[in-house]
């Protein structure tokens, strides 16, 4: 073989193993490379997709699906309560520390994460979703969709979860609760050899508000009276909303009456009869009124502009802005009077008769106030126009209609006027007053009345509690002629005093309340109304509700200062009472 011949062909070998062995590297180069950065491209394309679940994006879903538990458990409890844990004793405690809302709390922590709730947390059945329910309103149901779209790029949602410890429910107000809680969540890479994983933790912490739920208290006690309207059973949704003046207490109920002597007074007038409340025209006005709705009217105006008022008579009381004109009598320390309604004469032995033309005779209500000014009242009209503006008022003289014809004297003594708007506002509203020795929103998930011994009104020593809140039961369903039990007319209508069924008694005196719906005059007191007519009952207040509580929730005490004589209570017998006449 030729030397240069096999020369050349090593030196070819060589040269060609190293371009091979370059090539070699250099593709294992690229590999490499190509590997590296599919790692970053995956790593990337997955902080990507967790860019889009951020803590703000959770804290959403967690708002909505904490809204949902907490609305599906309120409407749950009303037929199933919520359970007392078991050692905790709320009827015999002076205060409470939250312990007793446990199972409020495990509740709602399972509705969010997964929809179910046990059995365990309730007198009845445990709560549980629907499927579709869990696809939209819980974690759970938010963590399958989530990883369905992982999986479409290639990666799994290995872990959500909710740190147990964590998780807190608490009231912060009294419509208002927080939830709080820490959620790990885990995505790995489902690629063939990749080591691709994101691990992140989230503190969750939104406010619940529970402004216009159900009170689910008054739900269930609705539905265990048996109420029918036709012959459709009848539960009482009676939303929670607090008082927009709130924040003021009970006193703003008395707010701005600085001209009388005490709660709701504002003024007085000489003299007068009977008690009645209304909104109040004025004689030149008085044609606006329909003839079907003047009964319902205080006519106002000085005696000889009321008496031209064609039909003056059918009005419902009457305001007198001028005081009676005076005359000699055969008694020389006493006046006649004139110009007046039921004017007094005296004889040669001072013995009062009341005496004059038919025009000035009448047993209707009617009060002296030569002060008196329309604009000092305000309210709304409802036998009109509910944006109507009203003037409206209750007065309240010593002695009834046939009490000044038996002893005409009677109608001289001083007469009360009372501004009770924001008093019937509360309660036409339905309006929640803090109270703290009442339930709370939460307390209201329990079956209360299975706390109280109705014999031994435990209600009047609720434990103190941060966030306790009153209303009253008035409507229709509330002693009105949805009520089959005519009895229900009777009770208090404290809402925890109607459940309890309290009622009139030595012990605990309940009585109407003049001015409060079913109760705007002496006639509507006594009458027993058509049971298929609407209609509302009449509203009452236990003497407790009325003056027997604590000086700073002493909201429907309606007084003057000149003592308990001047309550408003229409069965007292030191004022125009509400009894019929003989």
């Amino acid at each position: 073989m030729n030397r240069k011949g096999f020369f050349f062909i090593i030196v070819s070998f060589i040269l060609l193993t190293y371009i091979l062995t370059s090539t070699y590297f250099w593709v294992r180069a690229i590999e490499m490379e190509e590997n590296r950065y599919s790692e970053s491209f995956r790593t990337t394309s997955m902080e990507m997709l967790l860019a889009q679940v951020n803590g703000e994006t959770i804290g959403n879903y967690a708002d909505l699906s904490a809204h949902y538990a907490f609305y599906r458990l309120n409407h749950h409890s009303i037929t199933n309560p919520v359970k007392v844990p078991d050692g905790v004793d709320i009827a015999g405690a002076e205060s409470l520390d939250g312990s007793e809302l446990e199972n409020i709390r495990l509740a709602m922590r399972e509705l969010v994460l997964s929809g179910t709730a046990s059995g365990d947390y309730f007198e009845g059945d445990g709560l549980e979703y629907t499927t579709e329910e869990k696809t939209t309103y819980t974690l759970e149901g938010w963590a399958s969709q989530l990883n369905a779209s992982l999986e479409a790029a290639g990666f799994e949602l290995t872990e959500l979860t909710i740190d147990e410890g964590s998780f807190e429910f608490n009231q912060v107000n009294f419509t208002h609760f927080e939830l709080v809680f820490e959620m790990n969540m885990t995505i790995v890479d489902t690629q063939a050899d990749s080591a691709t994983s994101i691990v992140r933790s989230y503190e969750v912490r939104r406010l619940v508000d529970g402004t216009g739920m159900v009170d689910p208290y008054i739900a269930r006690e609705s539905s265990r009276l048996g109420l029918t309207e036709g012959t459709e059973s009848v539960r009482v949704g009676k939303p929670i909303f607090l008082a927009p003046y709130w924040e003021d207490g009970f006193e703003y109920l008395c707010e701005d009456h600085d001209a009388g002597d005490g709660c709701y007074e504002v003024a007085e007038g000489s003299e007068g009869q009977g008690w009645f409340y209304g909104p109040v025209v004025m004689a030149e006005d008085a044609s606006e009124i329909s003839e079907n709705a003047t009964y319902n009217y205080i006519l106002a105006g000085n005696y000889s502009e009321i008496i031209a008022v064609p039909g003056y008579g059918e009005f419902g009381a009457y305001i007198l802005t001028n005081e009676p004109v005076l005359e000699d009598s055969p008694c020389t320390s006493k006046d006649n009077q004139e110009e007046t309604f039921n004017p007094i004469e005296y004889d040669d032995e001072c013995e009062p008769s009341i005496d004059g033309p038919s025009s000035s005779i009448t047993s209707r209500p009617f009060m002296v106030y030569d002060n008196f000014d329309i604009e000092d009242f305000t309210g709304v009209d409802f036998q009109s126009d509910w944006d109507e503006e009203a003037h409206k008022l209750l007065f309240v003289a010593r002695a009834n209609p046939e009490e000044v014809e038996n002893e005409p004297d009677l109608k001289l003594h001083d007469v009360s006027i009372y501004d009770i708007e924001h008093l019937r506002d509360f309660a036409m509203c339905g309006y929640y007053m803090p109270r703290n020795s009442s339930p709370s929103f939460l307390h209201r998930m329990f079956d209360l009345q299975g706390m109280f011994d109705s014999s031994s009104p435990d209600y009047w020593n609720w434990p103190e509690s941060s966030w306790g809140m009153e209303t009253l039961a008035v409507g229709r369903w509330a002693g009105g002629n949805i009520v089959p039990d005519t009895t229900w007319d009777e009770y208090s209508r404290v809402d925890m005093e109607f459940f309890s069924e309290v009622e009139d008694s030595p012990s605990n005196e309940v009585q109407m309340i003049k001015g409060m719906p079913g109760d705007k005059n002496r006639i509507m007191c006594n009458m027993v109304f058509d049971p298929d007519l609407e209609h509302v009952g009449h509203f009452r207040l236990s003497d407790w509700a009325q003056w027997d509580r604590e000086e700073y929730d002493d909201i429907y005490w309606i007084e003057t200062g000149n003592g308990d004589e001047d309550n408003i209570g229409c069965d007292n017998d030191e004022v125009a009472n509400c009894e019929p006449a003989d």
